[in-house]
Parts: C-alpha cells; sequence; structure tokens
C-alpha cells in the first residue's frame, strides 16, 4: 500500500512540474504573440496617391499630401491607425513657395498643398512619434504667349 502511495505522490509531483513547465511555455508564447502584433515603425508621405515624393508642382497648382503608416515587417497599417488619437502635424523648412490647409495637429491624414512661387521646401509629416520628410518642387509655370507681332521688311 505504501508503495501504491508514493508512486501517485511521484505521478502527482510530475504533474506539478508538467502544468509548471505549461505554464512557462504559455508566458514565452503570449510575449513572441506581443512582439509580432503589428506595431507603427515608419511612415512616408504620399502626393495624390503615389509613393514616395518628390512631388514637382507648377505655381499654381495643387496636390494632396497624405500619410501612410507601416509596421515593423513593412505592411501598410494606415486604415487600422488612429489619427485622432496620433494627429500629423504637417510643417515645410520654407513656407514662401507653398501654402498648407493644415498647419498644426491633424486627425484627418491629409494636407492640400498649392504651390505660390518657384522653388523648393520639406515638407515634414510626424505622427506618433514617427517623422517623414519628402521635398516639393515648384516650378514657374511657361509663359504663355498672348499676342505676336509680325514685322515685314521691305522688299529689295
Amino acid at each position: 500500500m505504501r508503495e501504491h502511495f508514493d508512486r501517485e505522490q511521484e505521478e502527482i509531483e510530475l504533474l506539478r512540474k508538467q502544468e509548471k513547465t505549461d505554464e512557462r511555455i504559455e508566458e514565452d508564447l503570449d510575449k513572441i504573440v506581443g512582439f509580432l502584433k503589428p506595431r507603427p515603425t515608419f511612415i512616408k508621405i504620399k502626393f495624390g496617391g503615389n509613393m514616395p515624393g518628390p512631388v514637382t508642382l507648377i505655381v499654381g497648382q495643387k496636390t494632396t499630401a497624405s500619410v501612410a503608416v507601416f509596421d515593423q515587417n513593412g505592411v501598410d497599417i494606415t486604415a487600422s491607425y488612429n489619427f485622432t488619437a496620433n494627429p500629423i502635424t504637417w510643417s515645410e523648412d520654407v513656407t514662401t513657395f507653398d501654402t498648407q490647409s493644415a498647419t498644426g495637429p491633424d486627425s484627418t491624414n491629409t494636407d492640400v498643398i498649392t504651390s505660390i512661387a518657384a522653388g523648393t521646401t520639406n515638407l515634414t509629416a510626424l505622427t506618433g512619434g514617427l517623422t517623414d520628410v519628402e521635398q516639393v518642387i515648384n516650378q514657374a509655370a511657361a509663359p504663355v504667349p498672348t499676342s505676336i507681332k509680325i514685322n515685314f521688311s521691305a522688299p529689295q
């Protein structure tokens, strides 16, 4: 009888050890799953839906800039990113070439850029601690003839 009791105790101890091992495995799996969850890692500015910049505008032309958010695997997670909690701050290093529709924190994920003078500026987007900078190249409009003058020379 004592032998039977000792064997049962050994089995119970083995089961307890197995249970602790299972708990450690579960904890490790939770850590791995947490590591693999998509998290915002970098952003890119898109102009008119095209990515990445730079964008070239003729003075007077407009384009819409937006931000795409990517996870640690390079997967676009923009649709699930919370721009309300992480509004975009848009800025330009030279403000005399373009006007912006969004100059402060912006939760709409867009900024309309209008070219007002020839020159190059850098557009910066900042959201959730992530930053991207893209060039906006502004070119003067080609002159459009408004009249034609014909000169006739005297016959010789």
